[in-house]
């Protein structure tokens, strides 16, 4: 008898485990732009997608070992998932786009990131200083891909941290390295 309601409850954990859907957006929010203050720290939020490569290409930047290790004294990073497809569409984060558009975000597309100061005031975001245009994508940055991106990125870093110029060096650098540029 025990074996069989051990049995019936780990099938209950694992329905329970798998059925479960991803957190809301502004929860995860709320919870990042609360640590930020308490860290002294900015939030980098990011829309994504597993399915993404350039989305997969930013994220390998950000969780390279040098890279992260500077950034985390600078941001909290947060990823929000809007645009998974099939069955991982259950880990999208609820409101999401909401709150890209709040922010005045791309909700067309993944890769979008935003900077936020701990207050929730938007800093910078991907578009780069663009205003909302057919020229937009020219500046617009999925992962700094090129030199010219790679400094706009630069400039973005100086702005909302307060990273040393040796520092942001190291991070173009190691971006140059993962970027294959």
């Amino acid at each position: 008898m025990r074996f069989i309601l051990f049995i019936a409850l780990f099938l209950l954990q694992i329905n329970t485990a798998f059925s479960q859907k991803a957190l809301p957006a502004q929860q995860l929010l709320d919870t990042a732009l609360s640590k930020a203050a308490r860290e002294n720290k900015k939030v980098f939020a990011i829309s994504t997608a597993t399915w993404c490569p350039p989305c997969q290409q930013l994220k390998a930047i950000l969780h390279d070992k040098e890279v992260a290790t500077l950034l985390e004294k600078q941001y909290v990073l947060l990823y929000l998932y809007s645009a998974e497809r099939g069955k991982k569409e259950k880990n999208n984060n609820p409101g999401t786009l909401e709150i890209i558009e709040k922010y005045d975000g791309y909700t067309m597309g993944v890769p979008y990131w935003f900077i936020l100061d701990a207050a929730g005031e938007k800093l910078a975001d991907s578009y780069n200083g663009a205003k909302r245009s057919p020229d937009m994508m020219k500046k617009y940055i999925t992962y700094p891909d090129s030199e010219g991106l790679l400094k706009d990125f630069e400039h973005i870093l100086e702005r909302t941290s307060a990273l040393t110029n040796k520092e942001i060096k190291l991070i173009s650098e190691r971006i140059k390295k993962i970027a294959w540029l």
